[in-house]
């Protein structure tokens, strides 16, 4: 649910309002989803220049202020500043914060045209809103009710609603419900051009009431009964005026559900809405946004069902064999039984039958078939998830920094790995998925001491097993001259662990790594050889740890002309 939105709060002057009570409150968008980009381009720089455009032609003598929200916390909705309070001239302040902006939190969308409203005393003088979204509304529930009080309250107020790079449509079903309650007009802007464009229409829209518009007459064709969330084709005749659309919408309501262009298709695609009932599609006129047709149909209930076994392990997944209406969005998902709440999902496009992976904690759960448009459950069935047999065959002690090969037995569900850890800690040094193999390769820690090794779920990381190994020193012994001269190669017997990447190398004394250039693998035999360096000099032989290159053993040497 991510969200743009520029607000223009504007005061329009009347014969009855002296020119320079006027004013204008710019209510800016600082959500993180300002971010988005179109064209390469961050909606946030698109809105600024936007503003700036507007800013250009801003008359000096009339009132303007800023306000912004969404600026400064992550997931407040309370997050409204006025950052410049309106008065004259001060268009360059307000150029100079806007550009400042660096999006972070949400975007509290209806709170912030009320807002506006109250900063230009809308119950007392005439208002204007010019209101630039790209989503839909994440604080407020209700922003057509908002709306309707607004225009209730207000003496003379109108939001224009401006789409941006919409496509959802409960986002732009909100936008045309707020336009069409305060009688304000619905635009969409898909790019920069079309966002300035946009603006500079609604924001020229003449001061005085103009002529009512005559509603064209227009025809509707669509069956008497469809089933819930189902998609149905509309015939429809009528202007096909710019902005005309089909909506559906419970009988005498002003409010919609669903609703689509007209000039997308010829017939339409509506989609039905989730709740069965009784409905009525309309035709409605774009340029008053008037009914021109209406057609009564029944929303039947879905049928659903899934075939799943009564029982399964926990973080199994299993393969659901389903049938549903397998409306646009409809997905199966698992959650604790008697709550609205879930745990995994998936989406039925992924086949059928769909994979569907249980919680790990053991219980009794609900296997559901939701309808994608609202949520609402259309099947559910229950389920016993039990606990799966699981162990791993690790031995008392081992030798710091050797790789075991731990047995296991487990569900192996995907992303189930084994880890060695703290003991008691939460995090985890080194660990192994179990797709490489029965038994698993686990690397210990170099550090000797006393350490856990657990099993745990891929799906949340969840701890399944446990087990103890107390890890024992390691050490190591080199044999070579003590003198070298610069240069050249220093032969060296060694015994050690001779793990993965140990290596030898020569090293100054007052450091702990080791000089470029002189040092080999253990794997490269033994003895091995090594070039000395070209700086004379009292040097360190050490044997080193591969896992963090780790020093067990050290012999002097020194480095002659």
């Amino acid at each position: 649910m991510r969200f743009f939105s520029l607000v223009l709060a504007a005061m329009i002057s009347t014969a009855a309002i002296a020119q320079d009570d006027a004013g204008t409150v710019l209510v800016l968008d600082g959500s993180g989803s300002m971010w988005g980009q179109i064209d390469g381009v961050a909606k946030i720089t698109i809105a600024q220049q936007a503003v700036n455009t507007i800013l250009d032609d801003f008359p000096q003598d009339q009132r303007l202020g800023l306000t912004l929200y969404g600026h400064r916390q992550e997931g407040s909705c309370s997050d409204i500043q006025t950052i410049v309070a309106p008065a004259a001239g001060t268009a360059s302040e307000v150029r100079t914060a806007v550009n400042n902006i660096r999006p972070l939190g949400k975007t509290p969308m209806t709170d912030a045209i009320i807002a506006a409203a109250q900063a230009l005393d809308y119950t007392n003088q005439a208002a204007t809103v010019i209101l630039v979204s790209d989503g839909v509304e994440t604080c407020n529930p209700d922003p057509c009710a908002a709306a309707r009080r607004l225009d209730q309250a207000g003496v003379n107020f109108t939001a224009h609603v401006i789409g941006f790079d919409v496509d959802d449509p409960v986002a732009l079903g909100q936008m045309q419900c707020i336009a069409l309650e305060t009688g304000g007009r619905f635009l969409r802007a898909a790019d920069a051009t079309e966002l300035k464009d946009a603006i500079a229409t609604v924001a020229a829209e003449p001061e005085t009431e103009t002529e009512a518009l005559l509603t064209p007459d227009a025809t509707l064709d669509a069956p008497i009964t469809a089933v819930a969330g189902a998609t149905i084709t509309v015939d429809w005749s009528g202007p096909a005026a710019a902005g005309d659309s089909l909506t559906i919408a419970l009988p005498d309501t002003e409010s919609f559900v669903n609703f689509v262009y007209v000039a997308e298709a010829e017939p339409a695609q509506l989609r039905m809405p989730a709740d069965p009932g009784v409905y009525e599609i309309r035709y409605i006129y774009g340029p008053n946004d008037e009914i021109a047709a209406t057609h009564r149909i029944t929303v039947t209930p879905a049928d659903a069902s899934i075939d799943a076994p009564a029982t399964a392990f926990a973080g199994e997944t299993l393969l659901l064999t389903w049938s549903g209406p397998d409306n646009e969005g409809d997905y199966l998902a698992v959650g604790p039984a008697g709550s609205e709440a879930y745990i995994n999902f998936t989406y039925l496009y992924e086949g059928n039958p769909a994979p569907l992976v249980m919680p790990v904690e053991p219980g009794v759960y609900e296997i559901r078939y939701h309808e994608g448009q609202n949520d609402a459950v259309v099947f559910a069935r229950s389920i016993d998830v039990n606990a799966a047999d699981i162990h791993v065959d690790v031995p008392a002690s081992a030798s710091a920094g050797e790789t075991l090969m731990l047995p296991w037995i487990g569900p192996k569900n995907e992303g189930d790995y084994l880890a060695v850890g703290q003991l008691g800690g939460e995090g985890y040094i080194n660990f192994t998925y179990l797709y490489e193999g029965n038994p698993a390769p686990l690397l210990m820690p170099i550090v000797p001491g006393e350490y856990e090794i657990r099993y745990h779920a891929g799906q949340d990381d969840t701890v399944l097993f446990t087990s103890t190994v107390n890890l024992t020193p390691v050490t190591a012994r080199l044999e070579a001259a003590d003198t070298v001269k610069s240069g050249e190669t220093l032969t060296v017997a060694w015994d050690g662990p001779g793990y993965e990447y140990d290596f030898v190398a020569i090293s100054a004394l007052d450091d702990e790594g080791y000089q470029p250039g002189s040092w080999s693998y253990t794997y490269e035999g033994n003895p091995l050889t090594i070039t000395a360096p070209e700086m004379p000099g009292q040097y360190e032989l050490r044997y080193f740890l591969g896992q963090n290159e780790v020093a067990i053993a050290n012999q002097l040497l020194t480095v002659i002309d």
